[in-house]
């Protein structure tokens, strides 16, 4: 290394020679001459000195001649071989786990045993290494030492820091595979990634030959043959095969979201939540379909997509034979069968099948709408009310009855309009037995006997039992139409008005009487028209 270390030592030149000589050789173990420029770290000798400056310089010059896995320090590398080459000679007699050292068999023992020696003075907390008693110790302490020299933000661990600092590159990724272009953030991902074209599998399964690509990967399969399940939990007694899936279960008891967003301050429960939603912030869409070019950020939301074109679907229901194209849809409609609702509001303590379904109901409680209209900026809660509702300004109409092949924006209003041809009336009112069509024209008719009129008018003090209602009646204040037919131009302030008017374009007669054959454009004249069969009594005879 051609660096000169003489800018980096420390010279003392307040005591002579000889006294100097003296105090070197009673401190030489504590007295650091050599000091980093870069983060001031102190060293006694001038090896470990040039050993750190590596690390700056990012040179990895020692590598592994099986994995090419690269180390900054000889000692570094030969710890890394005897992964290769070592046998394990320290076997755990409960599970036969092999390891090593002695060091590492004793922290695994600690996982059948319960056994947890490092406690928190301050919260009287218990882990099992050191290690995790000194990340937990920091949180008391409020010690943020690593600063983000882009925007100051203070973290107590180094990983965070480096997680944080992604968020401004958005996740900048310089190393590139050569055979599909794939970027990583880390050299160790690209290797990763670079088996997956070459096939290579190191680690083989002793019992049925299955051969991975990653050593823990080996070791989870193991677990599958002997059924084996390590991890235990301490409140409910659920049994688990990896570590892994018992701190994701714990987070359900105690609701702990440890991994924040520094952009939006959301926060997971899980640091793979956290990396899929930092796409959103970089706006990134590196998946893109090879049939219709759509763009994903994700690559399960592509291989989801795929299936709309494949039409597949692999995941069969033992109950009602329902086929779906993927697990995790299969496992919310099985909740259908068991009427498990497992996510509960901590609000309001409602409780959904779905974790989806939480999170929406939680925007009625913090009034969140996150989906905004490119158009006229109308802001909604969920993504499927703001297409439906972009649909106003497109016209389209993708959903058409079978029947009259009358078109409509959305699927419940076709559903809605299928029966006025079936005459269904699911809904019935337990006071008066009246039948309805639809729920919500039920809800207004209990408030006929109830009187509730809830929705008042700031204008001119007029109330009115629905939402829906008020909404329809402020148009007659402010003159808005925002229904425009898009044959004429013409504009209406309610969308059943647009509706009656685009039939005089069509000719289309919805509404068809059996009695006499009369057919009708609107359903208001198909029932007046009903009511004259009903009341209507036969002719008098002309002669008695």
């Amino acid at each position: 290394m051609e660096r000169s270390h003489e800018t980096d030592k420390v010279h003392d030149t307040s005591l002579p020679t000889k006294t100097k000589q003296k105090c070197d050789i009673q401190t030489c173990s504590t007295k650091k001459d050599f000091y980093c420029r870069r983060c001031k770290h102190g060293f006694s000798d001038k090896v470990n000195y040039e050993h750190h400056i590596i690390i700056h310089n990012s040179k990895t010059p020692f590598h592994c001649e099986t994995c090419r896995l690269r180390f900054s320090k000889k000692s570094n590398l030969i710890i890394h071989a005897r992964t290769h080459i070592v046998k394990k000679k320290f076997v755990c007699d409960t599970c036969a786990a092999e390891f090593v050292n002695s060091s590492h068999l004793k922290r695994h023992i600690r996982i059948h045993t319960g056994e947890k020696p490092f406690q928190c003075d301050t919260c009287g907390s218990k882990f099992t290494q050191n290690s995790h008693l000194k990340s937990h110790v920091k949180k008391h302490a409020d010690e943020k030492t690593f600063v983000c020299e882009v925007c100051a933000a203070t973290f107590a661990k180094s990983s965070e820091l480096k997680s944080h600092l992604r968020t401004h590159s958005c996740e900048k990724k310089s190393f590139t595979c050569e055979m599909c272009e794939s970027k990583f953030s880390k050299v160790s991902h690209l290797k990763r990634h670079e088996r997956k074209h070459s096939g290579e599998k190191h680690f083989g399964c002793d019992i049925c030959s299955a051969r991975f690509s990653e050593n823990y990967q080996l070791k989870r399969h193991a677990r599958r043959h002997t059924e084996e399940k390590l991890f235990h939990c301490d409140i409910c007694g659920s049994r688990f095969l990896e570590r892994l899936y018992l701190k994701r279960h714990m987070q359900r008891h105690t609701n702990e979201k440890p991994f924040a967003c520094s952009v939006c301050s959301s926060k997971f429960s899980q640091k793979a939540y956290l990396k899929s939603h930092m796409v959103i912030h970089c706006g990134e869409k590196r998946y893109q379909c090879e049939k219709c070019d759509s763009k994903f950020s994700r690559s399960q939301h592509l291989k989801r997509h795929m299936y709309v074109h494949t039409g597949e679907k692999s995941f069969h229901c033992d109950k009602c034979a329902s086929k779906f194209s993927s697990s995790s849809n299969l496992k919310a409609h099985m909740r259908t069968h068991s009427g498990e609702k497992p996510f509960e509001c901590d609000v309001c303590k409602s409780k959904f099948s779905e974790n989806s379904s939480l999170k929406t109901h939680m925007r009625t409680h913090t009034g969140e709408k996150p989906f905004r209209c490119s158009i006229c900026g109308s802001n909604f809660s969920k993504n499927s009310n703001l297409k439906s509702h972009f649909r106003k300004h497109t016209g389209e109409k993708p959903f058409r009855c079978e029947i009259c092949q009358a078109d409509f924006s959305q699927s419940s209003s076709l559903k809605r309009h299928t029966r006025t041809h079936t005459g269904e009336k699911s809904f019935r009112c337990e006071i008066c037995q009246t039948s309805f069509a639809e729920n919500s024209t039920l809800k207004d008719h209990m408030q006929t006997h109830t009187g509730l009129k809830p929705f008042r008018c700031d204008i001119c003090s007029s109330n009115f039992s629905r939402k829906s209602s008020l909404k329809s009646h402020m148009r007659t204040h402010t003159g808005e139409k925002p229904y425009r037919c898009m044959i004429c131009g013409f504009d209406f302030s309610h969308s059943s008005n647009l509706k009656k008017h685009e039939r005089t374009h069509t000719n289309t007669n919805l509404f068809h009487c059996d009695i006499c054959g009369s057919d009708f454009s609107e359903n208001s004249s198909f029932k007046d028209h009903m009511q004259m069969h009903v009341t209507m009594k036969p002719f008098p005879p002309l002669f008695i």
